[in-house]
């Protein structure tokens, strides 16, 4: 065996490491990163929302926060006119626990519980909270 023979194998080796790493830099760069595989424990759902809908006769600020079963995965202050509702997307992992508080002192903390509500069949449902005069009320529904 010459020595010529464990060099190329070196070389070929080099050549696959950089081609490699290169498709998937120009993949990154270019927006495509989603479509390279890097980890199976972090699938993609559907984004489900967080919803507050304000049946006061004041302007209201609602800040609400969700946490997963590691982090915090959406905080938020919606400010809210006399009867509106407002939503944003931002929930792509099953939540645990749902925490809404008002200026004036309002609030509630409760555990994700998507049996609660319509038994609509989709993945994680959209988090939803009715603030009214003196409490907070909780909905789920489907994205």
């Amino acid at each position: 065996m010459s020595k010529k023979q464990p060099e190329f194998a070196r070389i070929m080796r080099r050549r696959k490491l950089l081609t490699t790493s290169s498709v998937a830099m120009a993949m990154s760069i270019s927006g495509c990163s989603n479509y390279i595989p890097l980890s199976q424990s972090k699938k993609k759902s559907e984004i489900a929302e967080v919803g507050v809908d304000n049946s006061t006769d004041d302007r209201e600020y609602v800040s609400v926060i969700v946490s997963g079963d590691n982090d915090i995965i959406f905080r938020h202050t919606f400010i809210l006119e006399p009867g509106t509702f407002s939503s944003e997307k931002a929930i792509e992992e099953e939540p645990s626990e749902i925490m809404a508080f008002t200026k004036n002192g309002i609030s509630k903390t409760w555990n994700y519980d998507p049996e609660m509500g319509p038994a609509f069949d989709c993945g994680i449902k959209d988090i939803g909270l009715t603030l009214q005069d003196d409490t907070i009320e909780p909905w789920y529904d489907c994205p």
